[in-house]
């Protein structure tokens, strides 16, 4: 037997507004909570709670619970204090726990402060006992739209992968223009600066749509990494 924990503790600076709408959906554990009295528990909710998840005649809590990884666990897993206040007006707060589950910890972070995002947090996995590739980590980006998470194994195998095989690198499409030289591919924005180009895998880079210019764009690989 061994035990199993994943950690985060990272500081985030919200509306004070968005801070208490967070405390709100922390504080809910529908776990202490019979599934008869749940109708009851969500007209007692705030009318920002009510209006973010709204729920079926059947389940009310049903947006809410999508929310978490397995909705028929919902339970938050972290906690939050305060770390005080910002010189504009803004709350710090510590969002903290020793068995947190980072895909529900992102999602209601996204959904009760967007006056936090852009915003991130990192977490660590580990084992109570020394057992191989039971430790790693990564970060999450939260932004309005997207939830994007990196890991440290994930980082790790594709290193290695791209030590061993150059056609496993990243890929950007690029174009000579005669006046401005090298410009690469954004799918938002069109051809422009390196630091702007979508990054394709191989994988991807061979289902990608073909993109018209005066100068046939070819794919180009990225750097290799680590260097």
């Amino acid at each position: 037997m061994a035990d199993h924990y994943t950690k985060t503790s990272f500081v985030l600076e919200a509306d004070p507004r968005d801070v208490v709408f967070l405390r709100e959906v922390t504080d809910l554990d529908l776990s202490l909570v019979p599934d008869i009295e749940w109708r009851e528990q969500f007209e007692n909710r705030s009318a920002r709670f009510k209006n973010a998840f709204p729920g079926s005649d059947a389940d009310p809590f049903e947006a809410y619970r999508s929310l978490f990884s397995d909705p028929a666990y919902p339970i938050p897993g972290f906690e939050i204090s305060c770390a005080g206040m910002t010189d504009d007006g803004r709350q710090r707060i510590v969002v903290s726990g020793d068995q947190i589950d980072p895909e529900t910890l992102a999602n209601i972070v996204q959904a009760t402060c967007p006056s936090a995002l852009p915003t991130g947090f990192c977490y660590a996995y580990g084992c109570s006992k020394l057992r191989p590739d039971e430790f790693g980590g990564g970060f999450v980006l939260i932004t309005d739209d997207a939830v994007v998470f990196r890991g440290t194994q994930e980082g790790l195998h594709s290193a290695l992968k791209q030590l061993e095989d150059e056609d496993a690198r990243s890929l950007v499409l690029a174009t000579r223009d005669p006046k401005h030289g090298l410009s690469f591919w954004n799918k938002e924005t069109g051809f422009g600066r390196l630091a702007d180009a979508t990054v394709f895998t191989p994988s991807e880079a061979e289902k990608a749509a073909p993109v018209i210019a005066a100068d046939e764009p070819e794919w180009t690989t990225m750097p290799r990494w680590p260097q």
